[in-house]
């Protein structure tokens, strides 16, 4: 399944690699990124940080809802004396709420389903059919883009971070 959500743009990856130690890119990243307990902080992210590695949540004060909340999970490895690779994956699916609405969404076919199955007057069951697939495949394609759009931010917005991390 996650070979699905990585051809459609939910999963993503990216690889950075950064003229800093493993050791320098931990302390900066702990001075800009907030933790989770104390809910203040200066950037745009929150989470946890630890000497290989990071998970990260976009913060946002206005959101449209909890359904684009995208999850970072960073693996920080070291090149060189200087040199760090940041290995991250972008996980867009990770939402539990997601899941139900998308079982929330494919309730009404189910429905439609017995519905026709069921009917003795096909002509009217058709049309409720019709509309039932019609108005579900709608909002389960703006989902789709609503969390597909958080991937794409986070993804830019955590890399122009960790590349402001050089300066």
């Amino acid at each position: 399944m996650n070979n699905l959500y990585k051809k459609i743009g939910l999963i993503d990856f990216e690889m950075i690699d950064l003229k800093l130690s493993k050791d320098q890119i931990f302390q900066k990243l702990k001075l800009r990124i907030t933790d989770v307990n104390t809910g203040m902080g200066v950037c745009t992210f929150e989470g946890t940080i630890e000497p290989n590695g990071f998970e990260l949540r976009s913060k946002r004060q206005f959101r449209f809802s909890k359904l684009d909340q995208v999850k970072a999970l960073g693996t920080i490895t070291r090149q060189g004396d200087s040199k760090s690779r940041i290995e991250i994956e972008f996980n867009g699916y990770y939402n539990g709420l997601a899941v139900l609405f998308f079982i929330f969404l494919s309730s009404p076919f189910l429905l439609a389903l017995f519905v026709y199955a069921k009917s003795e007057n096909l002509d009217s069951t058709i049309s409720v059919f019709n509309f039932l697939m019609i108005q579900n495949t709608i909002l389960l394609l703006l989902l789709y883009l609503v969390i597909r759009g958080g991937v794409r931010k986070m993804k830019k917005d955590l890399k122009m971070e960790l590349e402001l991390l050089v300066m």
